[in-house]
């Protein structure tokens, strides 16, 4: 054992991390993405005990980018600064200056390859100076107001003056307590599973009206239910021949069935949330809203189409009578969310 660490058994390391994720101060979403990057990392087979912070930062920009890129989850509260302006949290801020499309449809790993340049940047200034990392490493390990040397060590920068805060020396990194790593192999998945929990029930209060946080916050891959996609599909082609958008005739080789509301936002494959489409409109909306008055056209459709297709009618049964109202409620929070209604034929 290293002298610098704390001598603990199992029960101890577990009591010590469920106090830090369940009890800990939640200021921030900081403190579980250093959790979940303490768990990720310690379940690699080629985890060693030092750590660079670019690593740490790297691990960071995994777990934030699906959320902040693709799936919109807000993670602070809407709060006007003096000058007028709105504080944004500084992880957001530095991932959507180089992110800066209103939408991203693939998987995180597919831009590592393919911006590699604003991968770089965004690492370096997580890692840097004014990141995220310089106060979550030394608050991480704080109980009641003392801080333990229990997970990891690091070291502090000589010119720290300030009593009630410390500046780490971000050209260090941090030393992992190899006991602690091998408690946090071993029970991986029990971990994994309280910070994302606790994440996820942090983050409900700014994001009360987005469906399904948990698989958002994951960054997995929301699964679509193909068969019943295309059940849907043949059933909304008896009835409708033009395109949703443009107006232009469909043919069997081009119609595309089109989330009106993003599948991202909804995480969900609903009849309701069908329209047929041709493959440039398909094509060029993609992952954003419509312009409101297609979503009038949409009702005006589920209005004309419940009698006649069984399948829409059982989806509005489990709705209920406002069904109208909460699909009008999705976009306007869709909206909120940051998803950006594109201009359309």
């Amino acid at each position: 054992m290293n002298p610098n660490f704390q001598d603990m058994k199992n029960d101890e390391f577990r009591e010590k991390f469920i106090h830090m994720v369940v009890r800990g101060k939640n200021s921030s979403t900081y403190k579980f993405a250093f959790a979940r990057f303490l768990i990720e990392y310690c379940n690699n087979e080629d985890a060693s005990q030092h750590i660079e912070f670019s690593t740490v930062a790297l691990y960071f920009l995994r777990f934030y980018w699906p959320q902040i890129c693709k799936t919109k989850l807000k993670h602070s509260p809407k709060y006007i600064q003096k000058d007028g302006t709105e504080k944004i949290v500084e992880i957001v801020s530095i991932i959507e200056k180089e992110f800066t499309e209103s939408w991203y449809p693939k998987p995180f790993t597919y831009y590592e390859e393919h911006e590699e340049s604003k991968i770089k940047n965004c690492v370096d200034e997580i890692a840097g100076i004014n990141g995220c990392l310089k106060d979550v490493v030394w608050r991480f390990q704080k109980i009641n107001d003392a801080e333990n040397t229990i997970f990891y060590e690091y070291k502090v920068k000589l010119d720290w003056t300030d009593p009630n805060r410390k500046k780490t020396d971000l050209s260090f990194g941090i030393n992992l307590n190899p006991d602690a790593m091998k408690f946090i192999k071993s029970n991986y998945f029990l971990l994994r599973s309280l910070v994302i929990f606790e994440w996820a029930r942090f983050l409900e209060k700014f994001n009360r009206n987005v469906p399904l946080i948990i698989p958002k916050l994951e960054g997995s891959e929301i699964k679509r239910n193909t068969s019943y996609a295309n059940k849907a599909k043949l059933e909304l082609e008896k009835f409708h021949k033009k395109c949703f958008y443009c107006a232009k005739d469909l043919t069997v080789d081009n119609t595309h069935l089109e989330h009106v509301i993003p599948f991202d936002y909804i995480a969900d494959d609903n009849i309701w949330n069908y329209a047929l489409a041709c493959q440039k409109c398909n094509c060029k909306k993609l992952g954003s809203l419509p312009p409101e008055k297609f979503l009038d056209n949409l009702i005006d459709n589920i209005v004309e189409d419940r009698e006649r297709i069984p399948m829409l009618n059982d989806s509005l049964v489990i709705i209920g009578d406002d069904f109208e109202d909460d699909i009008r409620n999705h976009y306007s929070n869709a909206k909120k969310f940051g998803y950006v209604p594109k201009p359309m034929p």
